[in-house]
């Protein structure tokens, strides 16, 4: 967030922990459960400008918003695959106008949601072609707006703010450029 803190889902324990820039505990929220605040295998997180934080709480099919000091706001989605609707959800990025884009997994498509979580639209399908995806992951928007992607195809794509394929890199291996399975990724300050 804004003041350096760090967020980590923690998928295992059923939990979001915040700790400060050194490794300081702050606080924590979330139990194991299907309710409100509750969390079945939490994914990835993201925060947006105002500090609230949203969470793929992947196995409840789900999206969660908590405010800064962690007190539940809402949630939307269910488990299936119509818009709105997700199948393992997983990464999960916010950009700088507050729209927030969702890695759903099983469904092979990100979906994208305003601040409050209505659906705003959605984009890819299983595939190899150009724009498919295989079980997306990890998601992340740059200060530009673009969104890079991983996907259990080996590949890193990149897409217009409103989904429209740009490029896309990789292939399985162990080499420069290679990937085995990529899950995590990130973007810096400086947009990269």
């Amino acid at each position: 967030n804004a003041s350096g803190s760090v967020y980590v889902s923690d998928n295992g324990n059923h939990r979001v922990q915040v700790f400060t820039p050194s490794g300081g505990y702050v606080t924590e929220w979330g139990e194991p459960g299907t309710g409100e605040g509750q969390f079945s295998y939490p994914g990835g997180i993201a925060v947006n400008a105002s500090g609230y934080a949203y969470v793929a709480d992947s196995n409840n099919n789900r999206i969660q918003v908590f405010g800064p000091s962690g007190t539940f706001v809402r949630q939307w989605g269910d488990a299936g695959s119509q818009a709105g609707n997700f199948s393992h959800p997983e990464g999960i990025a916010v950009n700088a106008t507050g729209y927030v884009y969702v890695a759903d997994q099983e469904n092979n498509r990100v979906q994208v949601f305003d601040a409050s979580g209505t659906y705003v639209g959605l984009w890819g399908e299983y595939g190899l072609g150009e724009g498919d995806l295989y079980r997306p992951q990890g998601i992340a928007v740059n200060t530009t707006g673009f969104v890079y992607m991983t996907d259990s195809h080996q590949f890193i794509h990149q897409f217009t703010p409103s989904g429209a394929f740009m490029q896309r890199w990789g292939s399985p291996g162990t080499g420069p450029g290679q990937f085995w399975n990529p899950v995590g990724i990130a973007r810096n300050s400086s947009g990269y």
